[in-house]
């Protein structure tokens, strides 16, 4: 008896967790109109070429500097506005990640040699995605730097987009060919 009702509250708190992580954050950007004309640019990884400046701002130099120099309320204020500019570039991080997830959809129902692995494959890429940005999220509201988050979040969207690149060239020469 005490077996069942482990395994059921077990897997009602799976089902929350899937429901949390399929669930979008407030801060995404609206969806573009069903006829609306598509920049190129707009559909490329934004923020996440920004990683470089945001990890050297993360690292714990500063703050050791800081520590000693500043007072207790410019430090205060000076962590509060850098945990505004790190949850600014986690929101963009989504964005990316969004834009590109978004792209290769509609790549993948294009191309009808892509089959539903591929689908497969965005969905779970979305979920880990999903939870490493909620976990990132959650440790930068405890107060940690969230260095090795931001790094797998950009890891993933490079990863997605460079599959992307792949995709489009080969529907390029496939075109091209025939």
């Amino acid at each position: 008896m005490m077996a069942t009702i482990f395994f059921v509250l077990l897997g009602i708190a799976m089902l929350a967790a899937v429901v949390v992580l399929l669930r979008r954050p407030p801060v995404v950007f609206p969806s573009p109109a069903p006829g609306a004309a598509i920049k190129l640019e707009d559909l490329a990884a934004r923020h996440s070429r920004y990683f470089p400046q945001m990890r050297q701002a993360l690292s714990p130099a500063d703050e050791i500097y800081l520590t000693g120099r500043a007072s207790p309320r410019v430090l205060r204020e000076w962590r509060e506005a850098r945990r505004r500019v790190m949850r600014g570039f986690l929101a963009g991080l989504y964005e990316d990640f969004a834009r590109l997830n978004r792209m290769a959809r509609a790549v993948s129902r294009v191309a009808p040699q892509l089959d539903n692995l591929r689908e497969a494959e965005l969905f779970w890429l979305g979920m880990r995605f999903r939870l490493f940005y909620r976990l990132a999220l959650l440790e930068l509201n405890l107060g940690y730097r969230p260095v090795n988050a931001y790094v797998r979040l950009t890891a993933m969207i490079g990863g997605l987009g460079n599959n992307l690149e792949r995709a489009a060239a080969v529907l390029a020469e496939e075109s091209a060919a025939g």
